[in-house]
């Protein structure tokens, strides 16, 4: 409350012990990263285990449009950082599906204020 009143800030706590610090930081840095874990997190309309890179892609059009290459691209980052793996693929045309890890289900938490604030957010 003090922060809140000196600085105008509202500080969040966050129960996420578990959260990797290095990972946090570097999602919340990047809108784009930002965007597309949020939106691979969120629930899909198809019966498929997870979401495919043209999904997010058209999920975030409206808010934050972006290119195709920039969306493969966040979604490689992210599967580096071991935040989202492969969790399967379509019948045709053959495309992968991702799905979020329990450390990317972590960093997704510990961003909801931090997204819900900057929502649209594209630099």
């Amino acid at each position: 409350m003090a922060a809140e009143a000196a600085f105008g800030h509202t500080l969040y706590s966050l129960s996420t012990a578990k959260v990797n610090w290095d990972n946090l930081g570097r999602v919340a840095r990047a809108a784009v990263r930002r965007n597309v874990l949020v939106a691979i997190g969120q629930s899909s309309s198809s019966e498929q285990p997870g979401k495919c890179v043209s999904e997010v892609r058209r999920q975030l059009r409206d808010k934050a449009p972006m290119e195709l290459s920039r969306a493969i691209r966040a979604v490689k980052e992210l599967s580096d950082l071991k935040l989202v793996r492969v969790a399967g693929h379509t019948p045709k045309p053959k495309r992968k599906l991702y799905e979020l890890t329990p450390a990317g289900r972590r960093v997704v938490e510990a961003l909801k204020p931090l997204h819900a604030s900057t929502d649209g957010e594209t630099k």
